[in-house]
């Protein structure tokens, strides 16, 4: 979903009509928790288990760090951030690890999935190169 196109406005119309009613003022957090996921989840539903995973480590993390044994917090910190890039690594460098080193032309079906894996982007959000 761009954001210039018809179905974000429609998405951000009935958002932001949710969002101001006056009946709904106890839901406003979960009203854009659930446009925000509409909107990531429109090109590629499959990502959002990714998301969901991610929101549900980063909570984990964070919760254990404030609420966890002082001795503990730096343990729990340093598993979040290393998560977290590990999930960035996998999705933006195994095709081309896995190209580098195990095979220049991927022939079987491991290769072929890890060089075709997509980033947990919109593709269309992605500038096109001009000329």
């Amino acid at each position: 979903m761009l954001f210039n196109s018809w179905p974000f406005f429609v998405l951000l119309g009935v958002t932001f009509a949710l969002y101001h009613l006056p009946g709904l003022r106890r839901l406003q957090v979960p009203i854009l928790i659930v446009a925000s996921f509409v909107f990531y989840g429109a090109h590629q539903p499959a990502l959002l288990v990714l998301l969901i995973a991610s929101i549900v480590v980063n909570a984990v993390a964070s919760h254990r760090v404030y609420y966890g044994p002082r001795e503990r917090e730096r343990i729990w910190a340093i598993t979040g951030v290393t998560v977290n890039l590990g999930i960035l690594v996998f999705f933006k460098y195994s095709g081309l690890l896995y190209r580098t080193f195990v095979s220049a032309t991927p022939h079987d079906r491991i290769g072929e999935f890890f060089v075709t894996l997509p980033l947990p982007i919109p593709t269309t959000c992605v500038p096109r190169p001009s000329g």
